[in-house]
């Protein structure tokens, strides 16, 4: 009988050891771990994957669940939706859309917003590398996510259905707030601050591309050596690009690219914005920007909530803390 790891664990499991994505088996395993995980067992799974206890386990069937220190069950059926992938014999993991299915009943809406912007990434963190991350392929997409919340029975049994019915809803609500390819997490939080509604603390302002390929003229390529350039965020629809400044872009040699960058964008008609790390630490000055921002979309800020200043800061707490938990792990 399988161990499915499930629920944080399994989005835990994927934040850690992010690679291209296996194909999910045709049909969902039957099983689960039935009796509580014995404490030798859980802290080698732990260990093994750098995961944290309690591990949390998908149970198949409602006499399997348990709780104890070392793991805890969870249940949640995606009918026959493939949902589970095994990683070998005896262990496989909830793929990232049925574990955000999992944790969807009882997470906040920005922490499962967030989950779901890193899944849909394309960075794991490295301590290694310069920039404190590496390019890895993203574990799902908007499209992916969608697809997986159709696909899952609409009435799901009697003892699935408070879990799987309210999570599913709450995903569903989330996806016009989500993008896909974020960089890092300095770019999903200043994503989710500018398109989340009011009641959320955010600037209700069109949901943007990040970091698509803009192709270049060929004056454009001779100049650059490439043929495409990245912006950090886009909004097609009124030709606006908003680009993230940060420690990286401070030697002669990048300050001197950034220009030609600046030249290129001006050149295929964009207009750019600047985000600076003091814009994501006040929120007077988070609101300036995404004042001039909103100018520039056409759009006109009306919040109709009397504490909307409250509920700002609240989501730069919240997403904070979240990116303080993820870089200490």
């Amino acid at each position: 009988m399988d161990i499915i790891l499930a629920g944080e664990t399994a989005l835990q499991y994927w934040r850690q050891n992010r690679s291209d994505r296996p194909l999910p088996n045709a049909s969902m395993i039957k099983g689960g771990h039935g009796p509580s995980l014995a404490k030798v067992e859980a802290e080698l799974l732990a260990d093994a994957y750098q995961l944290s206890l309690p591990l949390c386990i998908y149970a198949h069937e409602e006499s399997q669940t348990r709780r104890d220190a070392f793991s805890t069950t969870v249940r949640c059926s995606a009918g026959n939706a493939p949902a589970i992938i095994r990683l070998h014999e005896g262990l496989a993991v909830s793929t990232p859309e049925f574990a955000l299915l999992q944790v969807a009943h009882r997470s906040s809406p920005v922490r499962l917003l967030y989950d779901c912007y890193e899944l849909c990434g394309d960075f794991k963190r490295n301590e290694f590398s310069g920039s404190g991350f590496i390019t890895v392929a993203p574990l799902m997409t908007p499209e992916s996510l969608e697809a997986f919340l159709r696909s899952i029975p609409t009435i799901p049994s009697v003892n699935d259905r408070p879990q799987c019915v309210r999570g599913a809803n709450n995903l569903s609500r989330l996806l016009p707030f989500l993008a896909a390819n974020a960089h890092s997490p300095m770019e999903i939080e200043t994503a989710m601050r500018f398109v989340l509604p009011y009641k959320l603390g955010g600037y209700k302002l069109p949901l943007m591309q990040l970091n698509p390929e803009l192709k270049l003229t060929s004056a454009q390529q001779r100049i650059l050596g490439r043929p495409t350039l990245k912006p950090d965020l886009y909004w097609p629809q009124q030709r606006v690009i908003a680009e993230y400044e940060s420690a990286l872009h401070m030697n002669p040699e990048q300050h001197a690219y950034d220009a030609l960058r600046n030249n290129a964008f001006t050149e295929l008609g964009l207009q750019k914005i600047l985000i600076t790390s003091d814009h994501l630490s006040s929120v007077r000055k988070m609101d300036e920007l995404a004042e001039q921002l909103a100018r520039l979309l056409g759009k006109r800020m009306r919040p109709s909530i009397s504490d909307h200043l409250v509920r700002k800061d609240r989501l730069a707490r919240e997403l904070y803390q979240i990116r303080q938990e993820r870089s200490s792990l």
